[in-house]
């Protein structure tokens, strides 16, 4: 769209609960980190024996077998919304999908680098990440079975937990005769990368 492309940086097959409750999986995923929401094809579930049917009041049902699997409705943008969601949630970070053989991470020769797994798995600690291969949380763990997690620092976690020391505190009051009557507020940007829904900046106030 208007003469740009997105990259999409990694692949793989997702399982997720519809909104009707029903398990399934999402194969061939492709996830690009600047797309804020996810996209379903209409022509790639019919090429997997889906039945795609648009009804005339603007809801959509969408067929296995001639089993209803899913629903949406149209929206004031033409386009035709459905809720469903992760099967597991591990860490903040939905990471239970399943790696196949011909993707981008099983053929990635860096795959036995623990410092990009670190950063895969959102800069998780070194006990989170022997808790992931112990207990089985990924279905597939073959591609971290190789990697031992190492106490070497990262650059970016060492910033993110940076912190100053506490402002002196004044023990008279008197002065302050109301709520907000002194506030202080702080403004951090731009962040890059930006945020999923395209935000560089974060504000805090304090009262």
């Amino acid at each position: 769209m208007n003469n740009t492309s997105i990259t999409a940086t990694l692949r793989g097959n997702i399982q997720v609960i519809s909104n009707l409750d029903l398990a399934g999986v999402l194969e061939d995923v492709l996830y690009a980190p600047d797309v804020p929401y996810n996209l379903l094809s209409v022509r790639g579930m019919q090429k997997v024996g889906m039945s795609v049917t648009f009804h005339e009041n603007g809801g959509v049902t969408i067929e296995k077998g001639g089993k209803v699997i899913m629903t949406g409705k149209s929206q004031k943008c033409n386009l035709i919304t459905t809720n469903f969601k992760m099967a597991k949630q591990v860490n903040n970070a939905y990471i239970n999908y399943q790696i196949n053989a011909n993707n981008n991470l099983d053929n990635n020769a860096d795959n036995g680098n623990c410092k990009l797994w670190h950063e895969r798995l959102g800069h998780i600690g070194k006990n989170k990440f022997t808790e992931i291969k112990t207990k089985d949380l990924f279905q597939n763990t073959v591609p971290l079975n190789e990697i031992n997690p190492t106490d070497k620092l990262c650059e970016a976690c060492v910033y993110g937990k940076q912190s100053c020391f506490p402002f002196a505190k004044s023990k008279n009051k008197s002065h302050v005769q109301r709520p907000l009557f002194i506030v202080h507020s702080d403004l951090c940007g731009p962040i890059t990368p930006s945020t999923i829904d395209n935000k560089n900046y974060y504000v805090t106030i304090r009262n």
